[in-house]
């Protein structure tokens, strides 16, 4: 089996798309931050958490909620619920089409600029020169890239059956893959329409409903929803793989192609399979930029931790390898945010309280509806005389207190000269004696960080959430939410 060479960098999170920067390649993550990356280096940060970027233009950062945001703004960012938000999405070499809940096509590009094209569109498939295709209502249309002036719409056909399952741009026309169900005798059947000049060159009968529709040098492939990808050159299809899972993304290199197929990226000429790539995860975004074909994926499993992004050398040669030599390019796995937790050693006296490992907070509501709170009271020492007059008093000279803690709210801070911020977490609980408390600090993953009534950490940039868990003598149970902004450093 033949391979190419691949680079591999761990990300904090799941990859889950990629565009062009002016200076490297855009990871976007599944928490919305994104990445640059240059294939040579460790990814660098240059946004933060929150709406998931869906283009870039210079600076301006367009996201999946229709606002707008700054690259290299490493702060967590709220959904703008004032924007409308958009459905549809296809990028081009200047400029980015997008369809928004309001139907309207929109071209945002020019430092930023976003200017509405026409209304009424449901989705946008792709653009090529100064061409777009979107479908509406009516039908599928090409539409004029700078104008949104329709230019050619495609003719109806029936009454059914008209709906596009994928469609692309053609240097000499378009090609539409339809779903037949509903024609009559064709319940069954999917075709691929290839119009030219106006009128449908040829029909080609489909095994399944086509979803990725991508015109190469090689030709146009075709890949349907039971994982065949073929390849149509004058005309005619010619199945080139099988794959266990529909294919996801399809790239033009200089004389091949390449598609992300279950979890390979393959790379092909003509029909010919000239080499494959394994990723620990199903490729689902590929791009080419500079010699070097970028790709992530995701498994599925949230066991297995973050895929990594892979850098395919796409002009090297070949190389023969043993299939089982294919991950040997995946890097070890970042560091979970938690292992980024410093924990200080105290500058100051901190209650010792009980070692962690004697005590294990419980893991549902029958834990804890069950925990054994009667050796406690019966180690108690209480004088019966005492406890029948605390309960006779018709005077009490206390008032009862509700069992409550405070975890002391949430903060904002900036990082240090080290680039990290130090914080004390000091929660503040009432109704409860001053011995016999347990605490338990856990992490937002769950995970318990200590067992002390306060905690000292240090924090690296980003939105850090604890929950402080405070167990009664009595084994009642409260809890509270601490969540801490830390911000670059300021000036």
């Amino acid at each position: 089996m033949k391979t190419r060479h691949v680079s591999g960098f761990a990300l904090p999170s799941t990859g889950v798309d990629l565009f062009h920067l002016d200076d490297g390649v855009g990871v976007v993550l599944a928490d919305g931050r994104m990445v640059r990356a240059n294939g040579r280096d460790a990814p660098v940060p240059v946004l933060g958490p929150g709406p998931r970027p869906v283009a870039v233009s210079g600076t301006t950062v367009l996201t999946i909620d229709g606002a707008t945001c700054t690259l290299g703004a490493l702060d967590a960012r709220d959904i703008d619920l004032d924007a409308t938000a958009l459905v549809d999405v296809v990028r081009s070499s200047d400029c980015a089409f997008v369809v928004n809940e309001a139907g309207h096509l929109c071209r945002f590009g020019g430092n930023g600029i976003t200017a509405l094209l026409t209304n009424g569109v449901d989705r946008v498939f792709g653009a090529l020169d100064d061409r777009v295709l979107v479908q509406d209502e009516a039908g599928v249309h090409v539409l004029d890239a700078n104008t949104g002036h329709r230019r050619w719409s495609r003719p109806s056909r029936g009454s059914t059956g008209e709906r596009a399952s994928a469609a692309c741009l053609l240097p000499d026309g378009v090609a539409i893959a339809r779903e037949a169900h509903g024609l009559d005798g064709l319940e069954d059947e999917s075709e691929l329409e290839l119009w030219q000049d106006g009128s449908m060159r040829a029909c080609l009968r489909l095994s399944d409903v086509a979803h990725v529709l991508t015109w190469t040098k090689s030709g146009l492939v075709v890949a349907d929803m039971s994982g065949g990808v073929h390849l149509c050159v004058n005309d005619a299809l010619t199945p080139v793989h099988r794959g266990t899972s529909s294919a996801l993304d399809v790239v033009d290199l200089a004389g091949q192609w390449c598609v992300a197929s279950w979890f390979n990226v393959l790379g092909f000429e003509g029909t010919e399979l000239l080499w494959t790539v394994e990723h620990a995860g199903m490729p689902q975004r590929l791009l080419e930029r500079e010699g070097l074909l970028f790709m992530v994926g995701d498994d599925g499993n949230d066991w297995t931790g973050v895929e990594p992004l892979g850098c395919i050398d796409v002009y090297g040669e070949p190389v023969e390898v043993d299939p089982g030599e294919l991950t040997l390019w995946f890097p070890a796995p970042a560091p979970e945010r938690i292992d980024e937790v410093e924990f200080v050693p105290p500058t100051q006296d901190l209650d010792e309280g009980e070692p962690a490992e004697a005590w294990r907070p419980p893991a549902g509501l029958m834990d804890a509806l069950t925990a054994d709170v009667h050796a406690s009271i019966a180690n108690d020492s209480v004088d019966e005389s005492d406890l029948l007059q605390a309960l006779t008093d018709p005077s009490p000279s206390t008032e009862a207190v509700t069992f409550h803690v405070d975890g002391g709210g949430d903060r904002r801070l900036h990082v240090d000269g080290q680039g990290a911020a130090e914080v004390l977490l000091e929660p503040v609980v009432t109704g409860a004696p001053a011995e016999g408390v347990v605490y338990s600090w856990l992490d937002a993953q769950g995970r318990e960080l200590g067992s002390r009534p306060r905690l000292l950490l240090k924090l690296p940039i980003g939105v850090h959430r604890f929950d402080v868990r405070v167990r009664h003598p009595d084994g009642r149970w409260v809890m509270d939410t601490v969540t801490v902004d830390v911000r670059p450093a300021s000036g």
